[in-house]
C-alpha cells in the first residue's frame, strides 16, 4: 500500500544521517 513511502522516507532518512555523520 505505502511501500514507495516507506521507501521515500528511509532514503530522507538516510540522507539526513549522512549530513549529520558529514
Amino acid at each position: 500500500m505505502g511501500l514507495l513511502s516507506i521507501i521515500r522516507k528511509i532514503k530522507r532518512r538516510e540522507k539526513e544521517m549522512r549530513i549529520l555523520i558529514v
